[in-house]
């Protein structure tokens, strides 16, 4: 049976005391002012209250939005806009796949395309749309890896993606002004090839400008035609070619070709093709329903990635206009105009030159180097990602994750050992060279000294504004 409510005594202060003040106030009486100090005390409850919290016309009293003001929603990107923009973020289309074939023969790099997504990709984005679903906010994998390991390595992980992306996206304006080059029949100087290069990639970031549902609903319409052009591209060579589909089984070797595989330029090519995924978690904050669309997206845009690099090498190789050694970075453009005439070889170039994005930053830099310095960058974060996966499933094991691994902690480590000893290896090699150790090292260094003192400059200006 529950007691009468106390009441309240004239001339007396009501205290609000917590467990240590009410075992410190043995009794009620008076205190030093004067005043009468009465202790009101309630039963103690261990339990919720039945009910909403919501106290009496709350609904009524709740602000509303302007009549001719829509409320806002700043989740809105669909999953076809996010669908584009994963696609561009990973692959970009076909262009620039062509060493892959050359440095192991078309055998070795269909299958190392296939192995690759199979055996390593497909972890990854199990990882990925995990974290991402687990942490549905801009910031994407800085955030993931804030939470697993602090704030200096969120910076880290931060820093070597914006490195990473500007090193990479070098390789576009080189690439597109390489194709209108050799289109045009063009040989400009220097200087002006260098101001060339600088206008392509100013043109290329000019979208970026104008918000995230304007950027994706160009990607949708890029990817339209990247893939319209993967297809057309694949069956006419499939069709109009020689039919050398015995081609298909050839493996550079020293007795035919006259050098063996060259691996590092085969791996690297193969994980620069795929890498990046990862950033599409950056706009988490702008996705409806991130649960749903996270998981859908990745699967379908993995399945897009692998088709759009695939198709096109079978194509080419059976078609034969090119023998496969020579292939480079523009040799699709070329087995195009053979295949096609002109109009198809236009028809490629524009559909190339929309898909690229663009940077005006390292843009005399020889390819290799820049596939090779990206790499490093990409492998780093990538190693991040998985310790920070691993790291939150051991800390936070109750962390609500709509999308989820499945597996113990124990057969997870193992799902991973593959793609962290592919990324060590790739790592290892790219540094023993010194035009790529010279790149990546400048870069890193400045931020892991402004990592290391920014706690530190951060606590002295506290201790000088109070």
């Amino acid at each position: 049976m529950s007691s009468a409510p106390e009441t309240i005594k004239p001339n007396a202060r009501i205290l609000l005391l917590d467990a240590d003040a009410l075992d410190r106030l043995t009794s009620g009486n008076s205190g030093d002012d004067g005043m009468h100090h009465q202790v009101l005390k309630s039963p103690r409850q261990n339990h919720a209250p039945p009910g909403s919290f919501r106290p009496p016309g709350a609904a009524a009293n709740r602000p509303r939005p302007p009549p001719f003001e829509p409320p806002l929603d700043y989740r809105v990107l669909g999953p076809l806009g996010l669908l584009a923009i994963a696609y561009f973020t990973s692959c970009g289309g076909f262009a620039g796949s062509e060493p892959i074939v050359s440095a192991g023969g078309p055998l070795l790099g269909i299958t190392a395309m296939i192995v690759y997504a199979v055996v390593c990709q497909i972890p990854f984005l199990s990882v990925v749309t995990e974290l991402s679903t687990a942490f549905p906010e801009n910031g994407g994998f800085t955030v993931w890896v804030l939470n697993a390991f602090g704030p200096f390595w969120g910076f880290q992980v931060g820093y070597w993606w914006w490195i990473g992306s500007v090193v990479s996206n070098a390789v576009y304006p080189n690439y597109i002004y390489g194709l209108l080059r050799d289109a045009l029949g063009i040989r400009p100087s220097n200087v002006v090839e260098f101001f060339i290069k600088v206008l392509i990639a100013v043109l290329h970031a000019l979208p970026s400008l104008v918000g995230v549902r304007c950027v994706s609903m160009l990607a949708v319409m890029v990817l339209a035609l990247v893939l319209v052009a993967t297809m057309v591209f694949t069956v006419w060579g499939l069709a109009g070619g020689d039919g050398a589909f015995h081609r298909l089984g050839d493996v550079r070797t020293v007795d035919s070709e006259g050098s063996s595989v060259d691996w590092s330029q085969l791996i690297n090519n193969v994980f620069w093709s795929f890498d990046g995924i990862y950033a599409i978690s950056v706009i988490g904050g702008e996705v409806m329903d991130p649960a749903k669309n996270f998981a859908w997206v990745l699967r379908v845009t993995f399945v897009l990635t692998l088709i759009s690099y695939v198709l096109p090498m079978i194509g080419a190789v059976v078609a034969d206009q090119i023998p496969w050694q020579d292939y480079d970075e523009d040799s699709y453009l070329t087995i195009g105009k053979r295949l096609g005439g002109k109009s198809l070889n236009t028809f490629l170039l524009v559909v190339f030159a929309l898909a690229l994005a663009a940077s005006i930053l390292l843009l005399g830099f020889d390819l290799n180097s820049v596939v090779m310095a990206s790499n490093v960058f990409g492998v780093a974060i990538e190693l991040m990602i998985f310790l920070t996966f691993l790291q939150l499933r051991r800390a936070f094991p109750y962390l609500p994750r709509p999308t989820r691994v499945p597996g113990p902690f124990a057969l997870l480590c193992a799902l991973l050992i593959i793609p962290t000893a592919l990324g060590v290896y790739i790592f290892v090699t790219t540094l023993t060279h010194a035009h790529t150790a010279l790149i990546v090292g400048g870069f890193v260094i400045p931020g892991a000294i402004y990592g290391f003192f920014q706690p530190c400059c951060r606590q002295s200006w506290y201790s000088v504004n109070g």
